[in-house]
C-alpha cells in the first residue's frame, strides 16, 4: 500500500468515525432527560444501546433502533446532517466502527458536547454583555 493510499484510507475512517459520533450525538440530544434517571453509568447504558442497534447491515435501520431502544425523539436542527449521514452510502464502515469502537465514539460525542455547551455559554455571556452595554456612558452630568 502506497502513503497516498494509506492516508486517503485513513482520513476516510476518521470521516467514518466523526459520522458515527453523528448519528449517536443527534440521537442523544433528542433523549428526554425529564423520562430518565441519569445516573454515573448513563454512557455505559448508551454504549449498550448502541451496540446491541448495531446488528445490522442499514445504517437507517440501525438511527431507528437506537432512536427506539434509547426513547429519543430526533431534533429538527440534527435532520441535515442525519439525513447526509444516512445516505453516504458507507453503512458498513460506520455500521463496523459503531461495533468496534463503540467507547471512542461515545467519547469524541461528549467531548463534541461538551465543547456545544462551552460556546453556547460563551454566546450567552456575550449577548448579555451587550444587552447590558456600557454602565456608565455619562460624563459628570
Amino acid at each position: 500500500m502506497s502513503m497516498g493510499e494509506k492516508m486517503e484510507m485513513e482520513q476516510r475512517e476518521e470521516k467514518d468515525l466523526n459520522d458515527a459520533v453523528t448519528l449517536v450525538g443527534a440521537v442523544w440530544a433528542g433523549i428526554n432527560w425529564t423520562k430518565r434517571r441519569i445516573s454515573p453509568d448513563i454512557y455505559e447504558w448508551y454504549m449498550n444501546r448502541i451496540k446491541a442497534a448495531t446488528y445490522t447491515t442499514s445504517l437507517a435501520a440501525f438511527y431507528d433502533e437506537l432512536l427506539r431502544k434509547a426513547d429519543s425523539t430526533p431534533r429538527k436542527k440534527d435532520d441535515e446532517e442525519v439525513v447526509r449521514v444516512l445516505r453516504s452510502g458507507r453503512d458498513s464502515s460506520i455500521l463496523s466502527i459503531l461495533r468496534d469502537k463503540t467507547s471512542l465514539v461515545v467519547i469524541k460525542m461528549r467531548l463534541a458536547n461538551e465543547a456545544r455547551k462551552r460556546e453556547e455559554e460563551e454566546e450567552e455571556e456575550e449577548e448579555q454583555a451587550e444587552r447590558m452595554g456600557p454602565i456608565n456612558q455619562g460624563g459628570g452630568e
